[in-house]
């Protein structure tokens, strides 16, 4: 397809900041994630994967079309399926023309397919939203009442996404380290500080 990078970013120049978050598929900013350019292996030869995410909230047109107890029907797929063709109709006309007809395979996920597999409140797909009010207040933490149960997933940390995940996940093996194993500890410690 011709995706010489592995990230995209598709925005509007003539719409808000606020529209570009804020889940209207027309205007709302794209990311593209190409992640077969950088891992080869992630596809068949010959082929790629591409991932394609935008910002989405779990009340867009009435949960999603889904019913009591956000059941999900025909309505739901309809919406769906529409709401990506939107997307997929910016990309082609940004800069992959044809694109839907080189797609073999394709899953869509809205807030309520990440509420259903994660049961993260309204379907978000990131932890602890960093605001100032969220901060002050020590939201986020690895801690919790239960004794050495530590939280290791993106709602231990600001912000959201693999990335933050891992950065948890390496921080709540610190503190039980720091308690276990000093030596172990202070390794990775220096290796997580880039010393």
């Amino acid at each position: 397809m011709g995706f010489g990078e592995e990230a995209l970013n598709l925005t509007r120049s003539d719409v808000s900041g606020k529209d570009h978050s804020g889940g209207d598929p027309h205007l709302s900013v794209i990311t593209i994630l190409a992640p077969s350019i950088r891992d080869p292996s992630l596809a068949p030869p010959g082929k790629g994967t591409l991932l394609v995410h935008c910002p989405a909230y779990f009340d867009y047109q009435n949960n999603w079309q889904t019913g009591e107890g956000v059941s999900r029907g025909k309505e739901y797929s309809t919406l769906k399926k529409q709401y990506a063709d939107i997307l997929l109709d910016r990309i082609e006309t940004a800069f992959a023309p044809d694109l839907r007809r080189h797609i073999e395979v394709m899953e869509i996920a809205t807030p309520v397919t990440y509420w259903r597999y994660t049961g993260n409140t309204m379907g978000t797909i990131c932890g602890v939203k960093p605001t100032a009010k969220n901060i002050r207040a020590g939201v986020a933490h690895h801690q919790t009442p239960v004794k050495r149960l530590l939280i290791g997933g993106h709602c231990a940390e600001y912000g959201g996404g693999v990335p933050i995940a891992v950065r948890a996940a390496a921080n709540a093996s610190l503190i039980v380290l720091k308690e276990m194993n000093q030596q172990e500890y202070s390794r990775l410690k220096a290796v997580m500080n880039g010393d």
